[in-house]
């Protein structure tokens, strides 16, 4: 996990916020920089504009939800870990979120206990595998690729050897 977490916070609310912000202050390791978007529109351009490593997202930013924005996230083809926060527990919400394509879901009471902590680890550790299994991936198909092309070689050398005979 990276010393310095590049987090974008979608919150509506400025106590909220700050509360939010407080919280991931007191964690010594790993520092977190934060980019604070109100609405869906505006964390939209600031995902345009820089990459970040976790998203914690308001369930209700005034006329739109946390489903409206992560259906924004999945038509840009933006890949990263939302955690979305809400004012009460709900499991229905809980199920919708997560359908979606949260990562996980947590109540603001939350913010201030280990489990708040905890959750976001989690969240960046599986992104860090995920990241390092696409790699391998990405390898493994330029591997192929080259085996390829070098038996493609072989077989043109030994016909062109065969032809000359």
């Amino acid at each position: 996990m990276t010393d310095q977490v590049q987090l974008l916070l979608i919150e509506d609310d400025e106590d909220d916020y700050f509360l939010t912000a407080d919280s991931l202050a007191q964690c010594e390791s790993p520092k977190f920089s934060i980019s604070w978007a109100q609405n869906g529109d505006q964390a939209i351009e600031y995902l345009k504009a820089q990459s970040f490593d976790l998203c914690l997202l308001d369930y209700r930013l005034g006329r739109e939800n946390a489903i409206d924005v992560l259906a924004k996230l999945k038509a840009l083809a933006v890949s990263i870990p939302v955690v979305v926060l809400t004012g009460q527990a709900d499991s229905v919400v809980d199920d919708l979120v997560m359908r979606a394509g949260a990562e996980d879901f947590l109540t603001k009471s939350e913010i201030e206990t280990p489990r708040f902590m905890r959750t976001i680890r989690y969240a960046l550790v599986r992104r860090e595998i995920e990241t390092e299994r696409m790699e391998r991936n990405r390898i493994e198909q330029q591997n192929k690729a080259k085996d390829k092309f070098l038996a493609h070689l072989g077989s043109v050398a030994r016909s062109a050897i065969g032809c000359s005979a």
